[in-house]
């Protein structure tokens, strides 16, 4: 009887063996498991931080491009739009690695502006600078939408102003027929909503003019600005001295993309939108 109870008991040792071997082989896959998985994520991190140099590079050539094209007699949108696809390569031969870009452009239908400090103006043209004449810009209408942020004021948001000037860019100068209004016709909005401010829609433009808007926050900064252009079928229409850039940088399986709403002419208004004070002589 006792030798049985002593077989019994030499069982019982190697089934509680069993079960901790179970248990260290178990906790030894689920470390190595989560060893792996924090390996893969690093890699993945490290690849998307690569991807995303890749498509800066992509970003920064093709501004260059622009910039250059800018300079260049008799150049067009549509030409400078052609230089803006492309691709190119990062190679790092030390550490053996190498990532791509590829960028394309088009005239974008809205001007996005994210971030515009208090008292710092935008200028916005509402037609073609190639084929400015009195057929007009071919806006009917226009929107603009935005948010304020009046956090670095000490104030609460939603008591941010927009003061929009509008000029109505006729053969004959004066006023502007859609509205009668003397050039530049200026509004101030207030914000009105801490969450989204009131958009602001400019029904009664006309077809038939060219129409620059110059855009200035008052008090507190604006973000997430907007600003949408219609035909008179109520149609979006593209700004047509806008390029949206895109470029897509890639390596490995991560792949990162970047943007840039940039104008193709740089406007004549605003370079001359300032005043020199000084007990000096100012030499040119």
């Amino acid at each position: 009887m006792f030798s049985s109870v002593k077989k019994n008991t030499k069982g019982v040792t190697l089934l509680l063996s069993m079960l901790i071997m179970t248990t260290v082989v178990a906790v030894a896959i689920g470390v190595s498991v989560l060893i792996i998985n924090e390996y893969q994520f690093s890699s993945n991190v490290d690849h998307a931080i690569t991807a995303f140099y890749a498509a800066e590079s992509g970003l920064e050539t093709k501004l260059a491009t622009i910039k250059t094209d800018r300079d260049v007699a008799g150049q067009t949108l549509a030409t400078t739009l052609g230089d803006m696809t492309g691709s190119g390569s990062l190679v790092d031969i030390p550490n053996n690695w190498s990532s791509g870009w590829q960028t394309t452009a088009e005239s974008t239908a809205d001007y996005l502006l994210g971030h515009l400090k208090a008292n710092e103006k935008v200028t916005i043209d509402l037609f073609d600078l190639e084929n400015f004449g009195s057929a007009g810009g071919g806006v009917d209408r226009a929107t603009i939408n935005w948010r304020d942020d009046c956090s670095g004021n000490g104030l609460a948001n939603g008591n941010g102003w927009l003061k929009v000037s509008e000029t109505s860019l006729t053969a004959g100068g004066g006023s502007d027929p859609a509205t009668g209004a003397t050039n530049p016709y200026e509004n101030i909005y207030p914000c009105g909503s801490a969450v989204s401010c009131n958009p602001i829609d400019y029904s009664h433009l006309s077809v038939n003019n060219n129409y620059r808007l110059a855009v200035t926050p008052i008090y507190c900064d604006a973000i997430f600005l907007k600003v949408n252009a219609y035909d008179n079928a109520n149609n979006a229409k593209k700004i047509s001295n806008r390029i949206l850039l895109k470029s897509r940088g890639t390596y490995s399986t991560s792949q990162i993309v970047l943007t840039a709403n940039v104008p193709w002419q740089l406007p004549a208004a605003g370079i001359f939108d300032f005043v020199l004070f000084s007990e000096l002589i100012i030499e040119k």
